[in-house]
């Protein structure tokens, strides 16, 4: 699959290490979608905003190891907001959709990530439609599953 012009817009800024304004593409393409995804799975407004920023922090600390005590580094980070940064309390829904076997997960991204329809999806991996939403029903029940034996755990 080839990449979409964000995606090459953010790689291009990444490539120039240009990393503020790569993750603010990225905050500002992405933010709504994995919001989308978050909630699908934690049906819980508030814990998916909090997974949301959780998942920002993650892609900021891995962009190139930024110190925070640069000026524009830190007026980045000061963009997140500080609620969700307690990773202790969100599942970890990257590791969790990773987790599902790959007809799921291929669905789930194309779906949600992508913002893809049932149509475009069952065409793009050549599956029935019916196939395709049985599998997007059976992962988020599959990571609903893993969200509950989580917090069963005491675990995010």
């Amino acid at each position: 699959m080839s990449l979409s012009p964000v995606d090459e817009e953010i790689r291009a800024r990444l490539e120039q290490k240009l990393y503020v304004a790569a993750f603010d593409l990225i905050q500002k393409h992405y933010n709504d979608k994995i919001m989308r995804l978050a909630y699908s799975i934690l049906g819980d407004r508030a814990v998916a905003e909090e997974t949301v920023q959780d998942v920002l922090v993650r892609i900021w600390r891995a962009l190139q190891g930024l110190p925070l005590d640069e000026p524009a580094v830190r007026s980045a980070a000061e963009r997140v907001p500080a609620r969700g940064f307690a990773e202790s309390r969100t599942p970890d829904i990257e590791k969790l959709v990773s987790n599902l076997p790959e007809p799921y997960r291929r669905v789930v991204m194309l779906y949600y990530m992508e913002e893809r329809s049932y149509e475009e999806v069952a065409r793009l991996l050549d599956l029935p439609l019916g196939t395709v939403r049985t599998h997007l029903h059976r992962a988020k029940k599959a990571l609903a599953a893993a969200v509950m034996e989580e917090r069963s755990k005491g675990n995010p």
